[in-house]
């Protein structure tokens, strides 16, 4: 079931709360189903996700959402960085792979994939964004707290 809805979950990423409830529905019913803990009056589904030590699946798709940027940046996928600018400065607090934030008005680019993921990407810090390959980023990453 997991991998059905998280096919698509970089690019389609649910903004509204009513989706991401239902979406989040759906780890919760797997959490009893994986349990065999049918009856909801015995334990609470948010201590068993604590459990299974399963994260949410919006933590999921915002994990998703960067390794996706790590590729596009690093020129791992066929999407050419071109629209993404790079920001003016660096300080010591930020990394070289650091993007021009892009401020759109209507909801349909506010909560597009650029506009949500570069300013996540933005505060990784250096250690993470400029890690040599994919698989080091992706153990950066779970590593942040």
């Amino acid at each position: 079931v997991r991998s059905s809805i998280e096919y698509g979950a970089v690019i389609w990423d649910p903004y509204t709360r009513k989706d991401i409830d239902t979406l989040e529905m759906v780890n919760r019913r797997a959490a009893r189903f994986v349990t065999s803990n049918h009856r909801r009056q015995d334990v609470s589904v948010t201590a068993l996700l604590h459990d299974l030590r399963w994260p949410s699946l919006q933590s999921r798709r915002q994990d998703a959402r960067l390794v996706m940027m790590y590729k596009i940046t690093n020129g791992l996928v066929a999407v050419p960085p071109s629209r993404l600018i790079p920001a003016v400065a660096r300080t010591r607090a930020n990394h070289v792979h650091k993007y021009k934030t892009l401020r759109p008005s209507c909801d349909i680019a506010k909560y597009s994939f650029y506009a949500r993921t570069i300013p996540e990407w933005n505060n990784l810090s250096a250690y993470v964004a400029e890690s040599p390959s994919l698989q080091t980023f992706k153990t950066h990453l779970t590593s942040i707290p």
